[in-house]
């Protein structure tokens, strides 16, 4: 195992923040001091403009609490993550539940013509207006689910800024959460509902992109180029899609911005080179101040 790095200096959000960690990045040859700085309030309101202050205080605290242990300490890696959020939740930091409400028309030009076939009882719950059982129909058997009758299928349907869906899905995020989030109170498995809170959707965010293979933080390493978000993007949704990559193309210029991606010193190097900073003076962030 890497030993963590030794925080060569204090680069978190503070008072003239962010002419101190400018001139920490001038001075500094060999390591980003903005690859670990904490997140701040105007840094997510640039990427999330209609989003209410306290979902802002929320998903930045725990942002910042938990970054280092699931090892979001590039650049590259703050960028990718909030631009797929950007996509996937929209600009109000809104942290989405699944709508399964399916008419007969809408379920098969999704699924298909043989949707009943593959999903049988699907059709029937879309003409009563059944929202349990077409998620219980139509993902029965799929990503670590039980069969219709177990209900894992709606119980584990897409929640949360990044979308995770099926109970397999559900337990190695969860795994990641308990082992890296500590002290967070968030079963994603026990109440999946938690995922649809800002607190809980920013955790399972985090867990998801630290579990999911192969790893996302090694494809953000790759750089900004819209191949590399394409990647990313299909990494995360499991497909692709024309309109939705492009959406999500759009959203980086943001965040590339904002993490200033093009600037980080450390951005050609190897992903081992990117070792939590050891977390020894216990500071909080105060987001009182902007580093984007």
């Amino acid at each position: 195992m890497t030993t963590p790095k030794q925080r060569p200096a204090d680069p978190k959000a503070q008072p003239a923040s962010n002419k101190t960690v400018d001139a920490l990045v001038a001075g500094c040859k060999e390591n980003c001091p903005r690859c670990h700085a904490k997140i701040t309030s105007d840094q997510l309101k640039t990427i999330f403009p209609n989003a209410p202050d306290d979902r802002v205080t929320i998903v930045r605290d725990m942002f910042n609490q938990y970054m280092e242990n699931v090892e979001i300490i590039r650049c590259l890696r703050k960028a990718h993550i909030f631009a797929q959020m950007r996509g996937e939740s929209g600009d109000a930091l809104n942290p989405v539940s699944e709508n399964l409400n399916y008419s007969r028309k809408r379920m098969t030009q999704v699924f298909g013509a043989g949707v009943d076939r593959r999903h049988p009882g699907a059709l029937a719950a879309a003409d009563s207006g059944d929202q349990e059982g077409i998620g219980n129909a139509l993902y029965a058997g799929s990503n670590g689910n039980g069969n219709a009758a177990s209900g894992d299928g709606y119980r584990y349907r897409g929640r949360g800024y990044i979308q995770i869906t099926g109970r397999g899905t559900y337990s190695g995020t969860q795994g990641v959460i308990t082992s890296k989030c500590a002290g967070s109170g968030i079963d994603v498995v026990t109440d999946p509902d938690e995922a649809s809170t800002p607190k809980g959707g920013i955790i399972s965010a985090m867990g998801y992109w630290y579990w999911k293979t192969p790893s996302l933080n090694r494809l953000a390493d790759l750089g900004d180029a819209a191949a590399t978000i394409n990647m990313v993007t299909h990494r995360v949704r499991g497909g692709t899609d024309a309109t939705i990559d492009a959406g999500r193309r759009t959203a980086y210029q943001t965040t590339m911005k904002v993490f200033r991606t093009p600037e980080c010193v450390d951005r050609d190097k190897p992903s081992s080179a990117a070792t939590p900073w050891v977390q020894s003076d216990g500071l909080q962030s105060s987001g009182a101040s902007s580093m984007a």
